[in-house]
């Protein structure tokens, strides 16, 4: 079983940065970009889906809050973040 089989996490589109979105991966530490392809897990933890591939390669928890990642399985929904213009 792989971890993608697993649903573990939610596709996240990110088209805003502000104070309700995060904007830096605490893996790799980098910032988010509007090109940037990330993932949220089931805490609601979001990450660079790379960074996020990775890290469960060799660990089950989330690196933020060690939540237990496969203990709540989720189905991947894509999370659209619309930006406004003031």
């Amino acid at each position: 079983m792989s971890i993608i089989d697993l649903h573990i996490f939610s596709l996240v589109v990110l088209i805003q940065i502000d104070q309700n979105n995060p904007s830096q991966c605490s893996i790799c530490l980098g910032d988010f970009n509007i090109t940037d392809i990330l993932l949220q897990l089931t805490c609601k933890h979001i990450y660079h889906r790379e960074c996020l591939l990775h890290w469960l390669q060799t660990h089950y928890r989330c690196p933020y809050c060690r939540f237990l990642v496969y203990q709540q399985p989720v189905t991947p929904h894509i999370f659209l973040i619309r930006q406004t213009i003031t």
